[in-house]
């Protein structure tokens, strides 16, 4: 008996690794509890356990059920449709594409499903982004310079202004 609960224990441990609860990108509830709710200092910390430890469970269960399948529906959406219909060859096959229609369109609940669950339960990478930041690769615009003062002294700049002062 021992020995299956061990077993039971180390298989959950060593699936739940890879659970997208584990990547607090994936939180934002229980990240705005732990942000804005729970103090920082050691005394008020622990003061406000009776309140902040039962607000960050339900936190946590709203992502788990709500927020985060929420955030991950569009793309297995986006996945079965690109595994079902795209580059069908619609151009070159017509007929035998479309022999296959109804058969995608009776296996597409079951794709979205499947790929929904797997998204919703594990962290998977968002399309077109990066695994941990779920941010698209682009490179920060550089914040620090300065206008340009030609641009803005030119007419388009003062348009408003001119217009005003002919009336």
């Amino acid at each position: 008996m021992r020995r299956t609960i061990l077993t039971i224990t180390t298989l959950l441990l060593l699936f739940c690794s890879g659970c997208a609860v584990f990547n607090r990108n994936n939180t934002p509830a229980l990240n705005f509890v732990e942000n804005h709710m729970v103090p920082k200092e050691n005394p008020a910390r622990a003061i406000s356990y009776p309140l902040t430890i039962p607000l960050g469970f339900s936190a946590a269960v709203v992502d788990m059920l709500l927020l985060h399948p929420l955030s991950v529906a569009g793309d297995a959406w986006d996945d079965t449709n690109e595994f079902l219909w795209s580059k069908r060859g619609w151009d070159d096959k017509f007929v035998t594409t479309t022999v296959f229609n109804a058969p995608r369109a009776a296996i597409m609940p079951i794709v979205f499903t499947v790929d929904f669950l797997a998204r919703s339960s594990f962290d998977i990478s968002r399309r077109g982004g990066d695994i941990r930041l779920n941010k698209e690769n682009k490179p920060e615009p550089v914040v620090n310079q300065k206008p340009d003062q030609k641009a803005a002294e030119s007419s388009d700049a003062l348009a408003p202004a001119t217009f005003w002062v002919s009336l």
